[in-house]
């Protein structure tokens, strides 16, 4: 009949992954993950998500970069500093010994 259950739940499949349409008015799976090789295919709630995790990626390892040279600044100039104070105390060593 048409008040069956397999009339129901075709309804509810049929909207939900209806293709066509704009985005927003496409089914609510379609909407989710898109069907390959079509528009849908990069108009989804999915492929935002993952595209939003790529810029915060990129973002990401650019702070790790920065960072990562201003430690090595520092370090280099903590290493010239060490020698620079070797340097003077093997001086007044060398004073103290004579």
């Amino acid at each position: 009949s048409e008040n069956g259950l397999s009339n129901a739940l075709n309804s509810v499949i049929t909207d939900a992954t209806k293709t066509s349409g704009t985005k927003g008015n496409r089914g609510t799976l379609v909407e989710a993950a898109g069907v390959e090789n079509t528009r849908s295919d990069t108009e989804n709630s999915i492929y935002d998500q993952i595209k939003r995790a790529n810029k915060n990626i990129t973002t990401l390892q650019d702070r790790l970069k920065a960072e990562e040279s201003r430690y090595w600044k520092k370090f280099s100039y903590m290493e010239s500093m060490i020698n620079n104070l070797n340097a003077q105390g093997t001086m007044i060593s060398n004073f103290t010994n004579s």
